[in-house]
């Protein structure tokens, strides 16, 4: 795609990069001048959802002479022009998507007459196709817990047995805590009669499919005969009299929707489910979340309320908001004591988590807080957009990051980045891959099908480095991460726990034993060891 671009006037080329946010901030950008140059940078900035920007339709159109430009127009039904500008023009207004005519007949033409072809990557992708509402399993054989795993589960499966309590199960990240209550959850299911129900809530499509998953696993280990797993977010619909006996894995949104409508599903389920799951669940305090959970447990049969999470607070500063976190869940904590033993050192003396060695890059730069950001921050209790905006337009701290992720790239290390914005993420990208380096960005403006074409790649080490923005702190799974850098300021204690642990799976579990933490200086201001991090909520919990 790069050859083909860089085919564009170099004029119409700079136009588009100049376009970008952030670019103008960066001298070295500004500064690009050959096509090759600013091909590569838009490529890179925009990955596979290049050809989804209208106007970069247009400048790859023009490379095509007018009267191939007005043939393709014809057969569109779309009217002709007299310039291959305008041609180019009314050609990008049209559907650039799988079921469209356009993207397969401007591909043969480029070929045809160019001999350059658009990569699959850069074309409309098939939708991928749904997983079904419902789905069936059947139990088989495979691998046991480890230890400490099944000693938390059975703590778990005691109270989902002995009903109408609340906990917080708390378990270091990549100590395989969604496989653990799972365990126990398949064999709660098997033990109680075919209309029973449990509900798994979680915030994303990610985490939910996460969830479904390890779900998968445990049944095929532990399970007896038949489940049913029910998919209830986004589009997934499931009629009332579909609903028997299995769990229910929800979005919180499609939940909070449901509820509001009372729906006739939330209210089958309101009144039947045994126990409910809440993943993430230092986010309980949240007002839509906090009624939900209340209406849910309040309806029908007393109910079992189990959260989990690796940090069971709200934030630093909030001793209330802490203390009142730890009331939804009766001040019951569920932990691996490991005999006394710090459980971070305990899973990495098992090969279990990785050992973390940190590396802080000095930035001298004070940003500053204004009146209204200070209030942001106390009131959201993290940094607000207009500070990470303004922190990723610093071309030397960006400079110094992009050093950074270069020479751990050196050291044979794939890395996870974590950038200020969506469009910070993808300029770091760029930059990077501009310098050689196979790299990817995962924002939630991309199409979803070059997310998961993203991500895949990184998994298969395709890509060496993935930057990304708001989308990879939870349900992300790559044991092959070698260094986690830290590239946006938090004031938040969970999210920065979140971030550190994406690189925490151990050799035993498919992963490293060691993962560098790099983190910009800005960042661990009141933060200390992650054994520190862990352990910061302990106290609101006795």
């Amino acid at each position: 795609m790069r050859e083909l671009l860089a085919k564009v006037d170099s004029d119409a080329l700079k136009k588009e990069v100049l376009k970008i946010p952030l670019v103008s901030e960066l001298r070295s950008l500004k500064q690009l001048t050959s096509p090759k140059d600013l091909a590569a940078f838009l490529v890179s900035y925009y990955g596979g959802d290049l050809l989804e920007v209208s106007s970069v339709r247009q400048i790859v159109f023009s490379l095509l002479p007018l009267p191939a430009l007005n043939d393709l127009c014809r057969g569109l039904s779309l009217p002709e022009s007299r310039y291959v500008y305008d041609a180019a023009l009314v050609l990008s207004t049209a559907p650039w998507t799988y079921s469209s005519a356009l993207p397969t007949r401007i591909r043969a033409e480029l070929e045809k007459r160019l001999h350059k072809t658009i990569p699959e990557e850069f074309m409309p992708a098939e939708p991928l196709p749904r997983p079904p509402s419902i789905e069936e399993i059947y139990s088989e054989e495979l691998q046991p817990l480890f230890a400490y795993q099944q000693e938390m589960s059975d703590r778990v499966y005691a109270l989902l047995a002995e009903g109408n309590r609340r906990a917080m199960l708390q378990m270091p990240t990549g100590s395989g805590k969604t496989r653990t209550v799972m365990h126990a959850v398949v064999r709660r299911l098997s033990a109680l009669d075919r209309d029973s129900l449990i509900l798994w809530m979680a915030h994303s499509e990610e985490l939910c499919e996460q969830a479904i998953e390890s779900f998968r696993r445990s049944w095929l280990e532990y399970g007896e005969g038949r489940a049913r797993i029910y998919r209830l977010w986004g589009a997934h619909k499931i009629s009332q009299d579909k609903l028997s006996s299995g769990i229910v894995i929800a979005s919180l949104q499609k939940l909070h929707s449901l509820r509001v409508r009372r729906d006739e599903v939330y209210n089958r389920l309101s009144n039947s489910v045994s126990a409910i799951v809440f993943d993430e669940a230092h986010k309980a305090l949240a007002r839509t979340y906090h009624q939900l959970i209340e209406d849910l447990t309040g309806a029908g049969t007393k109910k079992v309320l189990l959260g989990l999470s690796a940090t069971p607070g709200r934030a630093v500063l909030e001793a209330i908001a802490n203390e009142r976190l730890a009331e939804v869940f009766e001040h019951r904590l569920i932990a691996p004591t490991f005999g006394g033993k710090d459980p971070l050192t305990a899973l990495r003396e098992q090969g279990i988590l990785a050992h973390i060695k940190r590396k802080v890059i000095a930035n001298t730069n004070d940003y500053g807080l204004t009146q209204e950001e200070g209030r942001y921050l106390r009131d959201f209790l993290d940094f607000p957009e207009s500070l990470l905006e303004r922190v990723g337009r610093d071309e030397k701290r960006n400079l110094l990051l992009i050093g950074e992720i270069l020479g751990q790239v050196r050291q044979e290390k794939q890395c996870i980045v974590f950038a200020c914005s969506v469009n910070h993420a993808k300029l770091l990208a760029a930059m990077v891959a501009m310098r050689g380096v196979s790299a990817c960005a995962i924002t939630s403006d991309m199409r979803y099908s070059s997310r998961v074409r993203s991500i895949d790649g990184f998994r298969k080490k395709d890509f060496d480095v993935i930057v990304n923005y708001g989308i990879l702190t939870t349900g992300f799974d790559a044991p092959n991460v070698g260094a986690v850098i830290i590239g946006r300021p938090t004031a938040s204690i969970v999210l920065y726990s979140q971030m550190i642990g994406r690189g925490l799976r151990g050799p035993k579990v498919g992963g490293k034993e060691q993962c560098m933490v790099v983190e910009v200086v800005d960042n661990v201001k009141g933060f200390g060891a992650d054994s520190e991090v862990y352990d910061y909520f302990k106290d609101y919990w006795n």
